[in-house]
């Protein structure tokens, strides 16, 4: 991961970004505001800003999202460092988290809004250009990942009334139980998410990974 020293005279070229991954597997994003001027404007992105002097990327983007959001992260995760092409031409660094937090957490300071997107809508939002880039290439590989373990889990923990196999085809059993129908419920859809991420990978449901 880079790491910004105090004084980093490049500073004012850099930025902190951070993507926030809801527990069901949902991407909370930052809807930036339609004003001339504004890098991006009107896109879908992260919560994050630009790195002042003295800080590291990980101050940055801590400081950044309490600005914006009210919300105060410890342990950001690093995905990756890009460029803003498209935009204002900056290095960004972004992070992202995996957390139970919903819009009604965020206490939002500036831009038009936020949501939480489903990785099926993806393709058909618009999103800032360099976030689509690093959530294809980098943050849906994760998140992938992150809901097989989970439904692997749950699968190890009670084996009756689901099955996973191939492509985290996931099949609903014939179960009695309140609780096995739950338990069925809970793992199917971990499952189903992970499945629309590879989907994507794919390129089953994207026109391209470039698209704006």
């Amino acid at each position: 991961m880079p790491d910004l020293s105090d004084g980093d005279a490049k500073s004012a070229r850099r930025a902190a970004m951070l993507l926030i991954v809801t527990e069901d597997g949902g991407l909370l994003m930052h809807h930036r505001d339609d004003k001339p001027g504004i890098p991006n404007p009107d896109c879908w992105a992260g919560f994050g800003g630009a790195v002042e002097d003295g800080e590291t990327v990980q101050e940055a983007v801590r400081r950044e999202v309490r600005e914006e959001t009210g919300l105060r992260i410890a342990d950001p995760i690093f995905l990756t460092e890009t460029v803003d092409h498209e935009g204002d031409g900056r290095a960004v660094s972004l992070f992202y988290i995996v957390a139970g937090v919903s819009p009604e957490d965020i206490d939002l300071q500036e831009g038009a809004g936020v949501g939480v997107h489903r990785v099926e809508d993806l393709p058909g939002l618009k999103i800032t250009p360099f976030v689509r880039r690093a959530i294809y290439s980098h943050l849906l590989p994760a998140i992938a990942g992150s809901l097989l373990r989970v439904a692997r889990r749950q699968l190890g923990r009670h084996q009756r009334g689901v099955r996973l196999d191939g492509e985290v085809q996931v099949l609903r059993g014939h179960v009695a139980d309140q609780e096995a129908q739950g338990f069925a419920i809970e793992v199917t859809h971990h499952a189903e998410q992970a499945y629309q991420a590879l989907r994507v990978l794919r390129g089953d449901l994207l026109g391209g990974i470039h698209a704006g």
